[in-house]
């Protein structure tokens, strides 16, 4: 059975696939706050989608086929990939220098010794898969009425253990810090937040996320580095501005996709945001490749910078398709 894609949800999963890519090649997308912005959304977006009323097995099957299998995957890649340029390139640390997770990669222990892998970012799939894990059981297994304190308790211990620098391997306490948020996402479901039409009260609800997100920024400044479990500054603002961001993003979204373009260029056809959407649609082939695009790249003399941003986001493109086609199990798409 298919599922009928949501285009203001692809668009929104597409520009934070772009941020993350420009995030680590030095590119020119970013702003302040952008990062607890876009890394919060798609846990809020994993929690949007969540349907409990599937059965365990099948909310089990499903992660594993379209979280854990890929993370496996470009796990496995990542590192032969590493072996590859080491073998390849005996001085690769001294090429990779501008990017901190090739220094500290080791090898293929690195998930259980270590929070930083060859092929960095795909540590976001394995976090969410023990995100959905630990909700599968607390929302089947718990009363309705302790969900919300159990949920509490879970991301107060994250960020206990994150704050005490405490390594758990295999992103298990990232999970717990993340999951209040993946809650939300999930109470949003309940509001039907899918299906809220756009009116002024929408247009309400923007503009005050909007502003409470630039005043927290601007203001206090609290955030998290997630890969790493650091968190700094005030919990309770930290944990409104990763509500109160995302909602700000997937509205201005909705608004986006809504633009009567069949009216103004007289067809039915007209397509919003194509590549980002592209992206969004396929968001698990660029994040788990840009990395062992943009390490040979730098080996062979690209720098930090727009460049390095603008060839492996073409690169990546080209590996949507080809992935989609020979390799789907890599994309979740089993």
């Amino acid at each position: 059975m298919t599922t009928k894609r949501i285009d203001w949800i692809d668009l929104a999963k597409g520009l934070g696939m772009l941020y993350i890519i420009s995030l680590h090649t030095g590119g020119f997308f970013s702003f302040s706050g952008a990062y607890i912005a876009f890394m919060m959304m798609f846990f809020i977006l994993s929690g949007l989608l969540f349907n409990e009323t599937k059965t365990i097995k099948e909310l089990i099957v499903g992660r594993i086929n379209k979280l854990l299998i890929p993370f496996l995957c470009y796990y496995l890649l990542g590192c032969v990939c590493y072996y590859v340029l080491q073998w390849v390139f005996p001085n690769y640390l001294d090429y990779a220098q501008a990017s901190d997770s090739a220094v500290r990669s080791k090898g293929i222990i690195d998930v259980l010794t270590q929070r930083q892998y060859f092929d960095g970012p795909i540590w976001f799939i394995l976090c969410l898969f023990w995100c959905e894990a630990y909700f599968i059981f607390i929302v089947k297994f718990l009363p309705k009425y302790i969900v919300p304190l159990v949920v509490l308790a879970c991301g107060a211990t994250g960020w206990i253990l994150g704050a005490k620098e405490v390594f758990v391997p295999l992103m298990m306490d990232v999970a717990l810090t993340v999951l209040p948020v993946f809650y939300v996402g999930w109470l949003l479901r309940k509001m039907n937040f899918l299906q809220w039409q756009l009116s002024w009260r929408t247009v309400l609800v923007l503009f005050a996320s909007a502003c409470i997100s630039v005043f927290i920024v601007l203001r206090f400044d609290p955030g998290i580095h997630l890969h790493y479990n650091w968190p700094h500054g005030n919990p309770a603002l930290l944990f409104l501005l990763s509500i109160a961001a995302p909602i700000t993003i997937l509205l201005l979204c909705r608004y986006l996709c809504a633009i009567p373009l069949e009216r103004l260029f007289h067809t039915n056809s007209i397509p919003r945001f194509p590549i980002i959407s592209y992206f969004g649609k396929n968001s698990l082939t660029p994040l788990g490749m840009h990395h062992m695009i943009q390490r040979p790249l730098i080996v062979f003399g690209f720098t930090m910078g727009n460049g390095l941003f603008v060839v492996t986001t073409i690169l990546c493109y080209a590996a949507i398709s080809f992935i989609n086609r020979f390799l789907p199990w890599m994309a979740g798409k089993r």
